[in-house]
């Protein structure tokens, strides 16, 4: 799927917590080699991808979460947690887009005010 992605494709989309340790480096390394092969340039193709899980709800959720280095599965965390990971990706992987899953305003609102403006700022020193 990643090759047709790199030949033909605007996007990747994948979803964190349905990716195996060293799928999105593997998957990015095969539509670059992709789109190279067919003549594109492999930065045409945006890297998207959907986190989900939970802001801590209290000191001591937070100090458990701050001791997880899983980036395999959903994310569980204070917003520095929250920032930490997917930041790792951006500058790693190449990830462009993050897109939270949820319908709670309230998490979304935290995403929104806290996340993203720090995302933007580690995205914009690659």
């Amino acid at each position: 799927m990643q090759r047709l992605v790199g030949r033909r494709a605007d996007g990747w989309l994948p979803s964190l917590s349905r990716l195996e340790p060293g799928a999105l480096t593997a998957g990015n390394r095969a539509i670059d080699e992709a789109a190279v092969a067919a003549g594109r340039d492999p930065r045409e193709t945006r890297r998207i991808l959907n986190v989900s899980g939970e802001f801590a709800a209290d000191a001591a959720d937070a100090a458990d979460a701050a001791d997880t280095t899983d980036t395999t599965s959903t994310l569980h965390g204070p917003s520095a947690h929250w920032v930490e990971v997917p930041g790792q990706l951006a500058v790693q992987d190449g990830i462009d887009t993050f897109v939270r899953f949820s319908d709670d305003p309230r998490t979304l609102e935290q995403f929104a005010e806290e996340v993203i403006p720090a995302l933007r700022e580690i995205a914009g020193q690659r």
